[in-house]
């Protein structure tokens, strides 16, 4: 960073090898949990309540069928789930959208022609602020 001052200019240096080493980190920890889901025939999503929109990976869309990165509803699951567990999505649509708590369905979903089951386990996190440190380079 630097400031200029009346007779001169003033640098500051800032050493951010730890937050570069961390963000490696964070990425190398990303491609592994991607690897293990497409092996495990897995995967995990995010909820904003503030777009109601899910953020999901590529394993999600997959499952269903859909375009990588096509915007997600709540609501999706309730274009596949069989008549017999309608109740059920209701209600886990409900859990999720208004952030009630933990949940765990097990829920037989239409793609395709096929009925696949899937169980579908959320933990809420509440107040998680993000770690958010200045860039100045």
């Amino acid at each position: 960073m630097f400031v200029k001052l009346d007779d001169g200019v003033v640098a500051t240096i800032f050493d951010i090898t730890e937050r570069k080493t961390a963000e490696q980190q964070l990425v190398r920890n990303l491609h592994l949990l991607e690897q293990a889901e497409i092996v495990a025939q897995l995967s995990s999503w995010d909820y904003d309540l503030a777009t109601e929109q899910f953020l999901w990976p590529g394993g999600m869309y997959q499952l269903l069928g859909l375009p990588v990165g096509q915007p997600i509803a709540s609501l999706v699951y309730l274009d596949y789930v069989v008549d017999e567990d309608r109740f059920r999505t209701e209600r886990l649509v409900q859990q999720i959208t208004t952030e009630v708590d933990d949940l765990e369905v097990t829920l037989h979903l239409r793609v395709g022609g096929e009925v696949k089951t899937v169980c579908i386990k959320s933990v809420v996190l509440r107040n998680v602020q993000p770690i958010i440190r200045p860039c100045a380079y």
